[in-house]
């Protein structure tokens, strides 16, 4: 995958989380977290220069992938 493909699905992923109402979706933000921080171990394993905190900072979650 290019940088362009991670940039997209973070971009898909910080979507999701902007349109979360954390005080009556916790689960949704579980999710969320979860497929971000998922996501990020396999191009992680894909790419060895894949920065796991940009990915995360682009997908509108802090440094380790928490809503």
């Amino acid at each position: 995958m290019s940088r362009k493909h991670y940039v997209e699905v973070a971009r898909l992923i910080a979507n999701e989380v902007e349109s979360i109402n954390p005080a009556i979706e916790s689960t949704r933000a579980l999710t969320a977290e979860r497929v971000a921080r998922g996501l990020a171990d396999l191009f992680a394993a894909d790419n060895p220069r894949f920065d796991r905190q940009r990915f995360y900072f682009a997908a509108a979650l802090d440094e380790n992938g928490r809503f």
